[in-house]
């Protein structure tokens, strides 16, 4: 049976807490990441498409370095995005998402789906992000 450690940032664990969950599971070599979004301090969505996108890679490197990861160890990303009225507008917001990912998580080679939903969690919520990571 194999080991494995529960990760909840500090700023987060009041909301993580209350809802029963954490925001990673490293497993052995494997991390799991919960879903990421573009939060502020007070657990609201960010006001722009552009911020949250910013905000939610930001947290993931910063979430999956608090479980001993780096940008080359994630093997598989999953995004959900509000969808939006129009093909053209929803492969927009995947090109700016999967930008604002090769920023933030430069070393990051990995397979990915984008997946349009009606709705997220929190209202106004745009985008979520989960990711799976592989160590060593």
């Amino acid at each position: 049976m194999s080991e494995f450690t529960r990760i909840t940032m500090p700023y987060s664990a009041p909301l993580y807490d209350q809802l029963g969950i954490v925001e990673a599971i490293r497993a052995d070599n494997l991390i799991f990441l919960s879903g990421q979004a573009g939060m502020d301090a007070n657990f609201e969505p960010l006001p722009t498409y552009e911020a949250q996108c910013q905000a939610t890679f930001t947290n993931m490197k910063n979430v999956l370095a608090e479980a001993g990861g780096r940008d080359e160890d994630i093997v598989q990303i999953i995004a959900y995005l509000v969808d939006v009225p129009t093909p053209e507008e929803f492969s927009g917001r995947v090109m700016t998402a999967f930008q604002y990912f090769r920023e933030i998580l430069p070393g990051c080679r990995t397979t990915s789906t984008a997946i349009g939903v009606t709705k997220l969690a929190v209202p106004g919520m745009m985008l979520e992000v989960q990711a799976l990571a592989m160590i060593g």
